[in-house]
């Protein structure tokens, strides 16, 4: 655990830093299916809630922004987006996708509540965050409906033969091996669909989830953070360790200190 701070940011290290491919390698395939089952179906919930949120907060602010009511709307509104947004980074830790670090430039102690509301209006990532709630629920609906779909036709295939003799029969209904002009049995048929579906369940969800995940390993983590990994001081031994970073204070190292890192990485590079 450690909380580094650089300059006047504050860096949150959330996830494994090798992407999660190594996570993905040392789990058996349906440990990874029901994992990036879990976080389909969960993530679409929590995006419809974050959209809800986010949006009325927004619209509500501009409605109110002549009145200067939409100020502490606003600024309500885009911190709502950071709690959500860390809720995503932390599914984004249980699911193994990968280093999510974020950047946040919080206020000093000196600061009034006036200036410290505008540091969040002024913080690219408050931005960022709310981007995400919005645009993760189109996402989130897809992925959601196809994950489900393929889990009941998968499911509900191979089993039809159980349930099927309990549908109504009615002349006028037509089944879509009657549909196809297919010459087999329903249940033939729809245990065919079943194996099919089961048997590319695993990519399946496996595509869906990560193109979840990846929308939130843009929007919600700062690129430019790796390039104070350095700064940091992150252990190289460390980096396949989950490193969640709470809210923290270092001080600034002495020029002793300095010195000693100096040669240090003489040494190393000698």
């Amino acid at each position: 655990m450690h909380n580094p701070v650089v300059g006047d940011e504050l860096v949150q290290v959330w996830g494994t830093k090798d992407g999660g491919r190594g996570s993905d390698r040392r789990r058996s395939p349906w440990e990874v299916l029901g994992r990036d089952s879990i976080y389909v179906l969960v993530g679409f919930p929590v995006a419809i809630v974050s959209f809800v949120v986010v949006v009325t907060g927004l619209s509500l602010s501009i409605g109110l922004a002549p009145i200067w009511l939409g100020f502490p709307v606003a600024v309500g509104t885009l911190l709502a987006a950071r709690l959500f947004a860390s809720i995503e980074r932390g599914r984004l830790d249980a699911r193994g996708a990968g280093t999510v670090e974020v950047v946040y430039r919080p206020p000093t102690d000196t600061d009034s509540w006036t200036r410290r509301a505008f540091s969040v209006l002024r913080d690219p990532q408050s931005w960022l965050d709310a981007l995400h709630a919005v645009f993760i629920l189109p996402i989130s609906t897809i992925t959601f409906s196809v994950v489900v779909a393929w889990w009941a036709t998968g499911l509900g295939g191979i089993t039809y033969w159980i349930w099927g003799g309990a549908l109504p029969d009615d002349d006028d209904n037509e089944t879509l091996a009657e549909l196809l002009n297919l010459d087999v049995s329903d249940s033939l048929f729809y245990a065919g669909l079943g194996v099919a579906a089961l048997a590319t369940l695993i990519p399946v969800v496996w595509a869906c989830a990560s193109v979840q995940a990846t929308v939130g390993r843009v929007l919600l983590g700062n690129r430019h953070v790796a390039a104070l990994e350095p700064a940091l001081g992150r252990p190289d031994g460390a980096a396949d360790e989950f490193v969640p970073v709470e809210r923290g204070t270092l001080a600034p190292p002495t020029i002793d200190e300095a010195a000693k890192v100096d040669e240090a990485a003489a040494d190393d590079a000698d």
